[in-house]
């Protein structure tokens, strides 16, 4: 048990610091689509052998894939999920429904819910109350600083961001938009601060420990992509988070869940968001808009579109 003392966790760097890369969501994608072996997970992407064997080690590390042998001679293994790996399904819908209401981005498929033959229209609730989730009913905690994750040998720290999402990916993918415009560790974090408040440059740097010029790069093309905006161009003028800044809420807090439910230990505090109309802290299931049923990655049939 850890001591009282330990400082906090927060769930959601705790996830961004394990599966916050892209090729972590490209490959687990893959599997949602029926990859299971290496060449399989090789086809569907446009990756270097020796990288894609770094990244399922690494899935299998985290515990989203098991490693199963299906051949003896020559040795060849195949990759399955566990429930763990399973829940990262929930993020990818959330990020699916970014890409197609701000980039109306196309898909090579259509997501059916099975229990009601619909096309999935997510809607994130409280599992507590059942009420939808509002951006104005969450009581944050402070402003995260660094070193409030998890520090293993499973972290991707020091993993670089990808330069062109849409050049290694070759499905078309609503969720490939989300990856592109805050695809990378640093821009995931700096977009939780700013749905919390708007900050300064100044802050950031204190807050998150990156180095000027990362965080100005980091900063300057989330302007770009218009999921941050400032009043005006002054060195002291702060940023915040535009609509569509706003409406990656879902995506962080589906991601926070899952963190919550397959990756913190129940005997560490963590930093808690509480959802103001049922006072707990909040965790997060998508519901189908149509049927209201909890959507979970076994009832939802992927049909490929003519």
């Amino acid at each position: 048990m850890k001591s009282p003392d330990s400082p906090s966790l927060d769930p959601f760097v705790a996830a961004v610091d394990v599966i916050g890369d892209a090729w972590t969501f490209l490959i687990t994608r893959e599997a949602f689509f029926g990859a299971s072996k290496f060449d399989e997970f090789a086809s569907g992407l446009k990756i270097s052998s020796s990288r894609l064997a770094e990244r399922l080690k690494h899935l299998v590390a985290l515990g989203l894939f098991e490693r199963k042998q299906y051949q003896a001679s020559p040795p060849r293994f195949e990759y399955r999920f566990t429930s763990r790996g399973f829940g990262v399904y929930s993020i990818a819908l959330s990020m699916i429904a970014w890409g197609q209401k701000w980039r109306s981005a196309e898909s090579d498929v259509e997501l059916v819910h099975a229990s009601c033959g619909q096309p999935i229209v997510p809607k994130y609730v409280c599992r507590e109350c059942g009420e939808e989730i509002r951006l104005e009913d969450l009581k944050w905690p402070p402003i995260i600083p660094r070193n409030q994750a998890l520090a293993d040998e499973t972290s991707v720290r020091g993993w670089r961001k990808l330069p062109d999402v849409m050049s290694v990916a070759t499905r078309k993918d609503p969720a490939t938009e989300v990856l592109k415009v805050a695809g990378d560790r640093w821009s995931m974090l700096i977009m939780y601060g700013a749905l919390q408040r708007a900050f300064r440059f100044r802050e950031a740097h204190a807050k998150l420990g990156i180095a000027h010029n990362i965080l100005s790069l980091r900063l300057k093309a989330l302007v770009s992509e218009g999921l941050l905006e400032r009043e005006d161009a002054g060195r002291q003028a702060p940023y915040r988070a535009t609509q569509a800044g706003k409406d990656l809420l879902s995506s962080v807090l589906v991601t926070r869940t899952w963190a919550l439910d397959h990756l913190v230990d129940a005997d560490r505090p963590w930093n808690q968001i509480i959802h103001e109309p049922c006072g707990v802290d909040l965790r997060v299931d998508i519901q189908c808009t149509h049927c209201g049923e909890v959507i979970t990655p076994q009832n939802v049939i992927p049909k490929l579109k003519s």
